[in-house]
């Protein structure tokens, strides 16, 4: 378990900086066990959505103003190394909650030691040692969401194994998840689209121009000026539901158990090609469209060509609910640019 602890928000890019160390603690260890000595933390940047939900990829730090960039660094003051004996603590518990919605709890086991770093009884330290250098032995940690937070915690807390729509946390707003394979140890999260195949779907066309340097008829298709490809990308899927990361809100555009194929090989998830035209004249289509879902494509979210002499034309629409592309060259496809799949984001509404 990752904690993060936020520092100021940047209201007009949503992003603010928030410190994650692993494992738990604020501060790790100081690098001495007596005197004085330095604490690091790792300082990222990360994405913050109206419901306070924390992205847990981070992205580039230049989208944090630097002006609010919190310290990794500090000292530590321990107790003397002249000291014959002196405080010593184990690692953080994992956060623990009483109730959903209030902050939970982590403990640690503090101790007393020697030199030779051996255990010895509590009362020799408290005898000789100030009680400011005795390290705290619990603290508060971050606030739990009510609710369901996947498809094993719904198995679990529920004791529900059968497949089908549950409402749970996702991204700090309830979204409706179908859960899969609940009679396993390993039940997955696929979003239903209710707008179905017809309006989602991924396509590598199977046709290139006899004259390949040119795009005629404004770029649509013109089959009679074609031969048929020798790709053996060529095909056309289409998608009732889509695997979801409900941690990170990422797509696996790889992942076919809801799908269907229409004609020739399967074809990930919001990506499309052709080896149609050299002349920016893609022919490949893809369709996502996420309308009802309660998400829709992350704003950031951009598309890379592929290949030789790759083109992509996008049009976003609904607030990004709805993305068609068109993506081809010679030959050429187009991607999600995130590499870990396509970045989703929850409504505001």
């Amino acid at each position: 378990m990752v904690l993060v602890w936020f520092g100021k928000l940047n209201n007009e890019l949503g992003i603010k900086y928030t410190v994650v160390s692993v494992p738990l603690p604020l501060y790790p260890y100081c690098s001495r066990p007596c005197g004085h000595g330095m604490q690091t933390r790792l300082v990222t940047c990360h994405r913050v959505n109206t419901f306070h939900w924390v992205d847990p990829v981070p992205t580039q730090i230049t989208g944090c103003s630097s002006k609010q960039k919190l310290s990794n660094i500090r000292t530590c003051n321990l107790s003397s190394c002249e000291e014959e004996v002196r405080w010593a603590a184990g690692p953080w518990s994992e956060c623990t909650w009483k109730r959903c919605g209030r902050k939970g709890r982590q403990k640690r086991p503090v101790f007393c030691q020697d030199k030779e770093g051996n255990k010895v009884r509590k009362k020799l330290c408290k005898e000789k040692l100030a009680k400011s250098v005795k390290p705290k032995r619990q603290r508060k940690c971050y606030k739990k969401q009510c609710g369901y937070h996947s498809c094993l915690d719904i198995q679990q807390r529920a004791g529900s194994r059968a497949d089908g729509e549950y409402q749970m946390v996702v991204g700090g707003k309830n979204v409706s998840i179908y859960c899969h394979i609940m009679n396993t140890s390993w039940p997955r999260e696929y979003l239903t689209l209710p707008m179905g195949e017809e309006q989602n779907y991924s396509e590598v066309y199977g046709m290139r121009l006899t004259s390949p340097d040119s795009c005629p008829n404004n770029g649509s298709r013109e089959n009679s000026l074609c031969v048929k490809d020798d790709t053996p990308r060529a095909g056309m899927t289409v998608w009732e539901k889509i695997n979801l990361n409900i941690t990170a809100l990422t797509v696996n555009s790889y992942d076919y158990t809801f799908s269907r194929q229409l004609h020739g090989e399967v074809v990930p998830y919001g990506e499309a090609g052709d080896c149609y035209s050299t002349a920016n004249c893609p022919q490949g289509k893809f369709s996502i469209n996420l309308m009802g879902t309660g998400l829709s494509v992350a704003k950031y979210s951009g598309w890379v060509g592929v290949g030789h002499k790759p083109s992509i034309w996008l049009q976003r629409i609904q607030e990004n609910e709805i993305i068609y592309g068109k993506c081809g060259g010679y030959c050429g496809t187009c991607q999600p640019e995130d590499k870990n799949g396509l970045k989703l984001e929850v409504l505001p509404y």
